[in-house]
């Protein structure tokens, strides 16, 4: 029992062992503690999640709808559209993504150099359709993309490997004699609602919003700092909105590396690669790639913080919003 703790707790700090290399070690340690949730955790989340509307929080997120409307003639493509007129049950799902396959899969998603894109049904565009019988200026809709960013995808490997890794540390704590006990066996349980399902059902880490998120700097209350700032996410039109809001990101970094918040020399990469980024957008006619990588560096870069979540969760919004507005 000690070894494989041991191997789990060494892999999940190791960015080179995949996570689902890791959940396979995580099995057998479930088995050997003969705890049905855990067990039932790395099932779902090696195999995938036979129920969608049971898909914990952290693989739910929302996209932006880009729509594809033409009137027979001539036609626009990723416009986006608004939900406004359509029925409540509609919108509550229309852009939102409960992403369920296995974590094989979300590994693929997250390595993409491009954003994965999902796409309404034919169901779904009949109902838009009907609620707008007008269309925009006289066209229908036929399609709608629902872009997401692979740094939403790589979000989920690391908000999985933080609460497994959670849970191994604490069991790391019992003296492992092994006594086939009640006492051994509830101490498990609590351990297996605190740290993973307990986190995982309404953790820090929620439901990843690309449409409109708003991010507002919070107060360490740890450090006694107050760090202050909004970030609108919501408020990007366009390049120069975008400019605005990386740079604000910039000035906020830059305060949080002065309070030792995030570490010095994190701090320094992530702004080098958010200038470059903003260099980019800049120019009279901006590449995407060039735009977008630079904010997916500083995202992983800023990963690795724990004082950075919510320079992370911007950071995937701007990537969210250069891939739609570049």
């Amino acid at each position: 029992m000690d070894d494989i703790v041991e191997r789990i707790q060494e892999e999940i700090l190791n960015p080179e062992v995949a996570l689902h290399t890791i959940l396979l070690k995580a099995k057998l340690l479930a088995h050997d503690l003969k705890n049905d949730r855990l067990k039932q955790l790395v099932k779902y989340e090696l195999d995938g999640y036979p129920d969608i509307d049971k898909v914990p929080d952290y693989r739910i997120f929302y996209t932006p709808l880009l729509a594809h409307i033409s009137n027979g003639w001539n036609g626009y493509e990723n416009l986006p559209i608004s939900l406004i007129n359509t029925p409540d049950w509609f919108q509550k799902n229309a852009d939102k993504i409960r992403f369920s396959p296995g974590i094989k899969t979300v590994e693929e998603y997250a390595a993409s150099q491009d954003s994965i894109t999902f796409s309404w049904t034919a169901n779904q565009i009949a109902v838009w359709n009907e609620c707008n019988p007008l269309g925009i200026g006289g066209h229908q809709c036929y399609q709608v993309k629902k872009p997401v960013s692979p740094s939403i995808f790589a979000q989920i490997l690391l908000t999985v490997r933080s609460r497994l890794q959670d849970f191994i540390l604490e069991l790391s704590d019992i003296p492992w004699k092994m006594p086939k006990d009640l006492a051994l066996s509830d101490q498990i349980e609590r351990l297996v609602s605190l740290t993973i399902y307990n986190n995982a059902q309404g953790g820090n880490v929620a439901t990843f919003d690309q449409r409109n998120q708003k991010v507002q700097n919070q107060n360490n209350a740890a450090r006694d700092i107050n760090i202050k700032g909004d970030i609108n996410i919501g408020d990007i039109q366009n390049t120069n909105d975008f400019i605005r809001e990386l740079q604000k990101v910039k000035s906020e970094l830059s305060k949080a590396g002065d309070a030792q918040i995030i570490d010095a020399e994190i701090v320094t990469d992530v702004d080098y690669e958010i200038a470059t980024a903003i260099q980019e957008a800049k120019k009279p006619t901006p590449d995407k790639n060039a735009v977008v990588r630079p904010i997916e560096k500083a995202k992983n870069l800023l990963s690795k913080s724990a004082g950075a979540m919510e320079f992370v969760t911007a950071l995937m919004s701007l990537i969210a919003a250069g891939i739609t507005l570049f």
